[in-house]
This record gives structure tokens, sequence and C-alpha cells, in this order.
């Protein structure tokens, strides 16, 4: 199979991350979050238990997608791949999450609107009432559901569209395995073009409710952030710093799936109609690419919001601490660049491994072998540096008369190791895994069959531990 193994190992720690971050975020809410979070628990509870359900959803799923012309395709890639029945509904299933995560998404924001902005009308969602709020959330799920199931359904046209793709890309038989499809229009053979109202129809209507969710969202978030930054209002300070933080985590919960989910189901959407391919252009899925772009904006803009915060929160309590948070936000934004200058792409065969510069610096040798291989040493650079924070908080507790080595630029002699690790890394990576006629000769066939690269062409650097007499 062409789908890479690791993607399904990064989906299954995917699940593994979310069942457990939101089991202990459902621990904290029904420990933490008192009688000041009001029915508001009751969203943050119920938001939770979707996000376990979602990764099970897709664990179950392991979607894969390819566009192909004026259409593209969805299939399940798990254990239901070939349990075309079941594997349709879990299919149908996953698409309809992403019209239940935004629209609960937008509930929350309904709810800190009214709380804020419309405060005598809380008691609206007093008792059970506020249970009222999910229902336009099933409702939609429902109707997005239906909709994929109704507008996106496998039949024969749509097999035979992506029949050979499916067959020469993933080494799959399309009359096997479980898949949905949006499929706009078809070429004819008079030149004339068949437009399928009914995909169309799928495509209005799935924009039509993303636009509408995003756009409640928007408006109840500008006029909550208004309201909450009127000095002219009466709120104690307690409340409003509440609802303050309150605010701004929903604010990043929403901006998450939003760049990294939304975005793309948009463009999934909306790509085809023009026939603009995005997948195995060159055999590494675009979509992938956009995912790094997607990541690295968050890093941006998280990283800087926490340089802020850490300026502005963090006082002389936290001492020479603050120094290492700092260095280590600066460290992931510098990270965050390589990576984008970088966009690695990695592929084991036999008793080696290669990596190569999947970026604009692709096609140039030297500077592409350079960013490899300082990509590479951020690795040694990054736990190094956590290795200091541990240090450090050791000896802040359990050596405390010791703590005065710190003191003054002192502190600064902790990053040391960190770059020397960094260097001894990167040397490594460049004395041991540069490349050579027998590595390239070792590659040559994968990459061309794979990634369609010529692999003289391209920077990269591969291990290759042994070679046997079939190499």
């Amino acid at each position: 199979m062409t789908v890479p193994a690791y993607l399904h190992i990064v989906q299954y720690c995917a699940f593994g991350i979310a069942i457990i971050a939101n089991s202990l975020l459902l621990h904290l809410i029904r420990m933490r979050a008192g009688l000041s979070f009001g029915r508001y628990r009751v969203l943050m509870i119920s938001f939770s238990i979707y996000a376990i359900v979602y990764a099970n959803i897709e664990i179950f799923t392991l979607p894969v997608m390819y566009m192909q012309g004026a259409g593209m395709i969805f299939y399940v890639d798990s254990v239901l791949k070939n349990h075309q029945d079941i594997g349709l509904l879990i299919a149908v299933s996953y698409c309809g999450c992403l019209a239940f995560c935004i629209s609960m998404l937008a509930t929350h924001f309904i709810f800190r609107y009214i709380a804020v902005c419309r405060q005598h009308h809380i008691h609206i969602f007093n008792g059970y009432k506020v249970y009222l709020l999910l229902i336009p959330p099933f409702f939609l799920f429902l109707i997005w559901a239906g909709a994929m199931f109704v507008c996106y359904r496998p039949n024969e046209v749509k097999r035979d569209f992506y029949r050979k793709v499916i067959a020469d890309l993933y080494e799959e038989d399309i009359d096997q395995v479980a898949f949905i499809a949006p499929l706009y229009y078809t070429h004819q053979t008079d030149g004339s073009v068949l437009y399928r109202i009914s995909d169309l129809l799928g495509c209005l209507l799935s924009c039509g409710i993303l636009g509408a969710c995003f756009t409640t969202c928007s408006i109840c978030a500008y006029k909550t952030y208004n309201k909450l930054h009127d000095s002219a209002i009466q709120m104690s300070k307690r409340t409003r710093t509440l609802s303050k933080q309150l605010f701004w985590t929903l604010g990043l919960q929403t901006l998450l799936p939003f760049i990294t989910q939304y975005i793309p189901v948009g463009l999934v959407f909306l790509l085809p109609l023009f026939e603009i391919q995005v997948g195995k252009t060159m055999a590494v899925p675009v979509y992938l690419h956009i995912v790094q772009y997607c990541a690295f904006v968050i890093a941006i803009i998280s990283n800087c919001l926490l340089l802020h915060l850490i300026r502005m929160r963090a006082g002389a309590s936290f001492g020479r601490y603050r120094i290492l948070m700092i260095s280590f936000s600066i460290y992931a934004i510098v990270y965050a660049n390589i990576e984008i200058f970088t966009l690695p792409v990695m592929y084991i065969q036999g008793s080696g491994m290669i990596f190569y510069v999947d970026s604009f610096l692709k096609y140039h040798q030297d500077a592409g072998l350079l960013i490899a291989i300082v990509y590479c040493g951020c690795l040694a650079l990054c736990i190094s540096m956590l290795s200091t924070h541990f240090i450090f908080r050791y000896i802040a507790v359990c050596r405390q008369q010791n703590i005065q080595i710190f003191n003054g630029n002192k502190i600064y002699l902790l990053f040391l190791p960190p770059f020397t690790l960094f260097i001894i890394w990167a040397i490594e990576m460049y004395t041991c895994y540069r490349p050579e006629e027998i590595k390239r000769d070792f590659f040559r066939k994968i990459i061309t069959d794979l990634y369609e690269e010529d692999i003289d062409q391209i920077a990269f650097i591969a291990p290759l531990y042994y070679v046997g007499k079939n190499s």
C-alpha cells in the first residue's frame, strides 16, 4: 500500500493523546470548575465528550483523500475498509462530525455572548434548558451526514472515474473499498460538460453550514470582546477576569480546528470545482504541506502570545526561570521557520532511511543539505533545552541553597550544553549521513517510483547501515 504506515502511526498517537487529554480535562472540570462557571460547565463537558467520540470515529475511519479533476475521493483505510456498508456509515459519520464540532463551538460563543452582553437573559439556560443548545449541533450533524450519503455515495460513474488513480497510487480495488466522493462535473467525449446537480448541492450545503457557523462565532466573539474591554460596563473584577479567561480559551479552542480542519475541508470542497489538483502531484500529498504551513502559523502565533504573556504576567516570583521560558519560545519560533524551509520527507527502505528536502531548496543541494542537518540538529537542541529546564527545577526545589549559581548572567551558561549538542548532532548528520553514490543507487528506484524525483538533483541525507548481497 502506498499510504505511508507512519501516517497511521501519527493517527494512532493522536488518538491516544486525544483520549488522555480530554479524559484529564473532564476530570479537571469535575474537580476544579466550581459554581462560578455556572451552566457553562455543561457545554465544556459536552465538548470534551464529543472530542473523545470523534477520536474513536476517526480511528475507525483512518481517512484517505485524493483530488482528481472536478472531484475528490475519500475512502476508509481502517479495519472497515472492505466492509462497504459499515465503512460508508462511518465515513458519513466522520464527515458529519465536522458540522457537529463547528456548531458546538458556535453554541459556546452564543452562551458567552449572552453571559457577558445579555446578562439579564442568562436565565434561559437555567436547569435542563441549557441542553437545548445541543439540538442545533445534532441537527446539523444529521443534515451534513445525510447530505454526504445522498449526494456523495458511491455509484458506477464515480467508480469508473477514480478506478485507475486508486489502483495506481494506493493499490486498491475501488469495487472493494468503502468510500464517498463528490464529482461535480465530467467532460464528455464530444467536449461538453455534464454537471452533477446532487454533488453541487452537497457542496453548497456543506460550505453554507461552515459559513453560517463561522459567521455566528465571529459576530458573538466581536461583541463579547468589546463588552469585556468596555470599562464603562459594571462588572466585578473577578467576573471580568474569569470571562476574559474563558473567552481567550474558547478563541484558541476555535482557532486550532479552524486552521487545521475547516480551511482544509473548505478547500477540499471548493478546489475541485476549478479542477485544481491537490494530491499526489509529486507523490507527496500537497495537503501534508498545507498541514505543515498551518502548523507553522499556529507555532508562530502561540509562541508570540506566550512571549507576551511571559513578559506581562511572569513576575519576580518566577525569578531567573523566565529566561529559560523565553528562550524555549524563541527556539520554537526559529524551529518553525527552519521546518518550513525544509518540509522534510522521510522514507524507510531495507536497512536505511532517506530524508530529503521538499521545500523550494529541494534542488539547491548545498543549501538544502545545510538546512537538513540544521533541522536534525534542532532535535538535539530541543531535548537538551528541556533537560536544562528539569535541571533548573531540580536545583530550585531540591537544592535551594545552590540556586544562586543562576544569578545574573550565569543563567546563560545553561545554554552551552544545548548549543554544543546541536553542533555535535549537526556535524554527525553531515559526516555520517551525507549523500554518496552508494546511497543514491540504493534509494534511486524508490524515490523515482514513489516521489517522481531524480535523486541526483535533490538535497537529502540518508543513514544506510548495511547493504545485503541482493541490494
